[in-house]
């Protein structure tokens, strides 16, 4: 549902504005399973490290990078992490794009 709400607004703004940038969003993912909710941000496929947020077990994070770089955080009963994640991934989508 969040996917095609991201896309028409993409072609909304291609169509009012003669946007020429490329559709890029960054990947995230939820579930919930067996009464815990699983978030996960970004895609962590060549990370070279992670880092856990908690020692809780039912409620964590994992942030993982490439070099100092975030690639994306797997996170369990951690909303607020799990939009921090999303956010900072934005953030860098937006800047590589400007970048190009």
């Amino acid at each position: 549902m969040q996917n095609a709400t991201d896309q028409a607004r993409y072609i909304a703004h291609q169509i009012i504005e003669d946007y020429s940038e490329p559709y890029r969003a960054v990947p995230w993912f939820w579930t919930e399973q067996f009464g815990r909710k699983l978030q996960i941000a970004g895609l962590v496929e060549g990370h070279t490290r992670s880092v856990q947020e908690s020692v809780d077990p039912d409620k964590f994070s994992i942030h993982c990078f490439a070099d100092e770089t975030l690639l994306g955080t797997e996170s369990v009963n951690a909303p607020r992490d799990h939009m921090a994640a999303r956010k900072k991934l934005t953030t860098r989508l937006k800047e590589e794009s400007k970048a190009r």
